[in-house]
């Protein structure tokens, strides 16, 4: 995606493996406003990459699953979290053509069968279906509005009447182990002044055709950055 957010994740990309960049057989962009990315995607292929990694939004997401399951191709197929929405992504796409895809999640995702039974996911649901219910419980889109108003309302608890600038940015920016209600068990919001990330583990999962699915442990960031 040509946009700050894709550039984003693309220099995130090419940081990973140290900055060795010559493994990348292909790389291409698209703008938001295209109405299909099939050209990109047999782009690709032509260039026989054997791993396609998608940092886009769930519409383009949905158009490269179909397009590399039409093609027979048989990448390992990443897609940035943000896309990949069982319901806002991937049944579009089709589930069955899904089926493989790899992503990483740092957010519970409300119809796991792990997770579905939990009170805080339940609550999330019974909101969802008095506030949304026009959006789908399986459509992960709302579920980072709902933690974050929740750690909006964290912060301006802990401003009290002092709602300054100076004063909002202190407490934004001085979160210690908060734990939104849709983050996975082991994950906290974490930050200070001088490094504004507040997710710091990821889990990496793989879409079984029905969920996502856990793949090894949980990844530590501040063990891999740089």
């Amino acid at each position: 995606m040509n946009d700050d957010l894709g550039k984003d994740f693309l220099r995130g990309l090419k940081k990973g493996p140290g900055g060795n960049t010559t493994a990348i057989v292909k790389e291409i962009s698209h703008e938001i406003t295209e109405p299909s990315i099939d050209n990109q995607v047999a782009d690709c292929k032509g260039a026989g990459a054997d791993v396609f990694v998608q940092l886009t939004y769930s519409k383009f997401a949905a158009q490269g699953i179909r397009k590399v399951a039409a093609l027979g191709w048989k990448p390992l197929h990443i897609v940035n979290s943000n896309c990949s929405s069982v319901g806002g992504t991937l049944a579009p796409a089709g589930l069955d053509n899904a089926r493989g895809l790899i992503s990483a999640w740092w957010e519970v995702i409300a119809t796991d069968p792990h997770q579905r039974d939990k009170p805080r996911v339940r609550a999330y649901v019974e909101f969802m279906k008095k506030y949304l219910p026009s959006v789908g419980i399986d459509d992960n889109t709302a579920t980072p509005g709902y933690n974050n108003a929740y750690m909006i309302e964290q912060v301006l608890r802990r401003c009290g009447d002092e709602l300054t600038r100076e004063h909002l940015l202190k407490h934004a920016t001085s979160l210690k182990d908060e734990q939104p209600p849709l983050f996975l068990d082991g994950i906290k919001v974490n930050n200070s002044p001088t490094d504004y990330r507040a997710v710091h583990n990821l889990q990496i999962t793989r879409f079984d055709g029905a969920n996502w699915m856990p793949v090894g442990n949980m990844v530590d960031l501040d063990g891999i950055a740089s």
